[in-house]
């Protein structure tokens, strides 16, 4: 019977989910404690499995869901990489061709292609233990940074989902670039977030410097988008020297008065890196994100989730230099022994 060692497992796996419930709501601006919170659902999930198969009343349940769990990504897989292809597809029809628009499809493009590598290699004549080796890398890597990924995913989303605990004093605009001196969709968004968020008494303050292409500085651009839609000039601070999200905020700050309660408006694929940066910088603010057109959003996501992973280079290439160095000690202990 395993019902005892699975007793332990269960209240263990309910510890962690418990504590990374509790690091969420302490401060939701940390990526480890929703990674607590998944691998704790996940375990208890698992334990609650493994209990049912254990006693008869269940019947073929366990083996039902758990082969609903293996259908998930086999039928997941293809849907996942038709829609990068089509988002990627809609992306080049609609904005320009910079590299950061052109993620979704470069994405959908890798993992069409990423089945057919052992196969490709198998014609190239490449040996069975390379080819071996060279599979269970790619697919150790896909899992470790899907895992990634949905721990960013969720983290975002219950970052977004709580509401601002106090009223803005100050709302800080994070700039997206102008057209020459128009402020376009994507920049128009985030001043009308930030026009709701300050209500009828908050100061705002739009963030950003002159572009080599842009005939104005943003925040200059910004403020006369704030006064056409009739918010007075006294209650706008311009700061026109930023020309990164850090440099916004910490440009920004030094603007504002001690102990005021700050909100920082941006697009919403944007606002949980925001956070995760407000927090590095020691700053005490909620971040709110404009509506962006949803095609935007798949490949503005990606763009975000690699930022984080640079940013975070040195914490998350550890798994996988070890995973890479475990396979390649692998295959040459399989060369060798052969």
């Amino acid at each position: 019977m395993l019902v005892q060692p699975l007793y332990f497992f269960f209240g263990f796996s309910l510890l962690i989910l418990a504590g990374g419930i509790f690091a969420v709501i302490k401060e939701p601006r940390r990526l480890y404690s929703m990674a607590f919170v998944l691998l704790g659902a996940f375990f208890t999930f698992l334990s609650l499995l493994v209990w049912a198969a254990e006693f008869s009343w269940a019947g073929n349940l366990p083996q039902l869901i758990l082969i609903t769990l293996l259908a998930i990504p086999l039928l997941g897989y293809p849907l996942l990489t038709l829609f990068l292809l089509s988002n990627g597809v809609l992306m080049v029809r609609r904005e320009s061709r910079t590299g950061g628009n052109l993620l979704s499809l470069l994405f959908g493009v890798v993992m069409l292609l990423a089945p057919l590598l052992p196969v490709l290699l198998g014609v190239a004549h490449v040996p069975a233990a390379g080819i071996n080796a060279v599979t269970l890398t790619g697919v150790g890597l896909a899992l470790y940074l899907g895992g990634i990924f949905l721990v960013f995913l969720c983290s975002a989303w219950v970052y977004r989902s709580i509401p601002p605990r106090k009223t803005a004093d100050y709302v800080i605009i994070l700039g997206s670039g102008v057209i020459g001196s128009t402020v376009p969709p994507l920049l128009a968004a985030r001043l009308n977030k930030a026009i709701e968020l300050a209500g009828d008494h908050a100061m705002l303050i739009p963030s950003g410097g002159k572009g080599s292409d842009e005939d104005l500085a943003e925040g200059v651009a910004m403020a006369r988008y704030l006064e056409e839609y009739g918010i007075p000039p006294k209650r706008i601070i311009v700061e026109d020297r930023a020309t990164t999200t850090k440099e916004n905020l910490l440009f920004s700050m030094k603007l504002i008065e001690e102990k005021s309660n700050v909100l920082v408006a941006t697009s919403d694929y944007h606002v949980f890196r925001t956070a995760l940066l407000t927090r590095d910088l020691g700053i005490d603010a909620t971040v709110r994100g404009g509506r962006t057109a949803f095609y935007y959003v798949p490949s503005a996501f990606i763009r975000e989730f690699i930022a984080v992973c640079r940013d975070n280079f040195k914490l998350f290439a550890v798994v996988p230099g070890l995973w890479i160095v475990l396979n390649v000690l692998i295959l040459v202990s399989g060369i060798i022994g052969s």
